[in-house]
């Protein structure tokens, strides 16, 4: 007698976490060296109350009582190690930037940071940018406002940012230029402190991937 074969089908589905397997890119990416080794940084202002510098934490900006509410008022702040980056910006205008060349192994930007402003009222907004510039001939291929300060009187304050991304999927694969810039467009229009720290190049938190299996199984029943 012929055993009956019965088919069933079945559906599987996988579920998996996929990225490209993220090593440091950024060098230097928490001041953890006290200077900026592996940076260009520069800071074109005339005069400011605290040029560009890595400082540890807890070191007091030059104006920090007109900002007493602040995570500034007891010192430029550290998110990683004992080290950041930061400047007091006003003086005479100019920019403030530090870039370096990265390869673009994964798909995000992260990097913690916070500005308090003291500002008079007067001129054109501050701005804080990241640019991504071609590595040969320094052409600007994108620029990302990260936060935009308006001439209004008072204070402003983003307290500290922790993981603020930028989308690097246009880059995957490429070496690009990151630059993150400051631009104090006017001369004397109010003190301000800025910091950045904890800097690196990470997978996106949702990279999920659905892996979908079918096929037939075939049994013999036993007689």
């Amino acid at each position: 007698m012929i055993n009956p074969v019965f088919k069933a089908n079945f559906f599987i589905i996988t579920c998996a976490f996929f990225t490209t397997g993220s090593s440091a890119q950024i060098t230097n990416g928490s001041f953890e060296t006290g200077h900026f080794d592996g940076w260009s940084a520069n800071d074109t202002q005339s005069t400011s109350f605290d040029p560009l510098a890595v400082r540890p934490a807890n070191t007091p900006p030059a104006l920090a009582f007109l900002y007493p509410d602040s995570p500034f008022a007891d010192g430029y702040p550290v998110t990683d190690g004992t080290y950041s980056a930061s400047h007091g910006f006003d003086g005479h205008g100019g920019l403030i930037t530090i870039s370096q060349d990265a390869f673009i192994n994964d798909v995000e930007l992260s990097f913690d940071w916070g500005a308090s402003l003291f500002l008079l009222g007067e001129g054109s907004a501050r701005l804080f940018n990241v640019n991504f510039r071609n590595t040969n001939d320094n052409t600007l291929l994108s620029s990302i406002n990260i936060a935009s300060f308006e001439a209004v009187f008072g204070t402003q304050d983003t307290g500290i940012v922790i993981g603020e991304t930028v989308d690097l999927t246009a880059y995957l694969g490429t070496t690009v230029n990151i630059e993150f810039e400051w631009v104090v467009p006017d001369q004397a229009t109010g003190p301000a402190a800025s910091f950045i720290d904890n800097i690196a190049i990470v997978p996106s938190p949702s990279g999920l991937t659905f892996i979908c299996i079918s096929g037939t199984i075939a049994c013999k029943r036993r007689r």
